[in-house]
C-alpha cells in the first residue's frame, strides 16, 4: 500500500473517509444555502450525509460513521441552531444509523447487500433509522412529547423524502460496476 500511494494504509483509510466527510458537510451547506435563498428550494432540503455515510461505512465498517456524525453537525451549524438539543438529536440520529449498518454489512453480509433488492431497502431502513431517532430525541425534553413527536416525524418525512429518492439514485449510482464506490478497502487494498 504504502508503495502505491505514498501512505500508510490507516492514513489512507481516514484520507478516504475524509474526503467523503468534506463532500457531506459541503452538500449540507450548500442545500441548506439553496433551500433559505431560493423561491423554489423552499420546501425542499436534499442531506446527502446518510446515503455518503453508508459508502464510508461500506468502504471501511463502522469508522464510517464519522461521516454521517460530521454531516449531522454541519446540517445544524448550517440551520444556525442554537438549540443544543438539536445538535444531540442530530448526532443520535447518525449514531442510530449503526443499527442498520451492523445489522445489513455484518448479519446479512456485504457480498449480498451489494445487490439492488437488498441495497435499497438497506438505505430506506438507515433513513427511516435516522428520522425515527431524530424526533424521538428532540421530542424528549418537550411538554407534549407525543403531539411533539408526530409533528416533528411529519415535518422530518416531508423534508427528507425527496433526498431519499436522490440518494437511492446516488446508491445505485455508487454500486455499479464500473466506478463502483461501495468496495470493501480492506478486501481491495489486500488485493492490489
Amino acid at each position: 500500500m504504502k508503495a502505491l500511494t505514498g501512505m500508510s494504509f490507516k492514513t489512507y483509510k481516514w484520507v478516504d473517509i475524509g474526503i467523503l466527510s468534506v463532500i457531506a458537510v459541503v452538500f449540507e451547506f450548500l442545500n441548506f444555502f439553496a433551500s433559505t435563498s431560493f423561491e423554489s428550494f423552499k420546501l425542499v432540503f436534499l442531506s446527502y450525509s446518510i446515503v455518503i455515510c453508508l459508502i464510508a461505512c461500506y468502504r471501511w465498517g463502522l469508522e464510517g460513521i464519522v461521516v454521517g456524525i460530521l454531516g449531522s453537525l454541519a446540517a445544524c451549524v448550517a440551520a444556525k441552531s442554537d438549540d443544543p438539543i438539536s445538535y444531540f438529536a442530530y448526532i443520535t440520529g447518525a449514531l442510530a444509523q449503526l443499527i442498520p449498518i451492523l445489522i445489513f454489512q455484518y448479519l446479512i453480509g456485504r457480498e449480498r447487500i451489494i445487490k439492488k433488492y437488498i441495497l435499497i431497502p438497506y438505505l430506506v431502513i438507515s433513513f427511516v433509522t435516522v428520522v425515527i431517532t431524530r424526533c424521538f430525541v428532540g421530542s424528549l425534553f418537550a411538554d407534549n412529547f407525543l403531539n411533539d413527536f408526530i409533528t416533528n416525524l411529519q415535518y422530518e418525512v416531508i423534508l427528507e423524502s425527496m433526498s431519499l429518492v436522490i440518494s437511492i439514485i446516488i446508491l445505485l449510482i455508487a454500486s455499479r460496476k464500473k466506478g463502483n464506490l461501495l468496495v470493501d478497502m480492506y478486501s481491495y487494498i489486500k488485493d492490489l
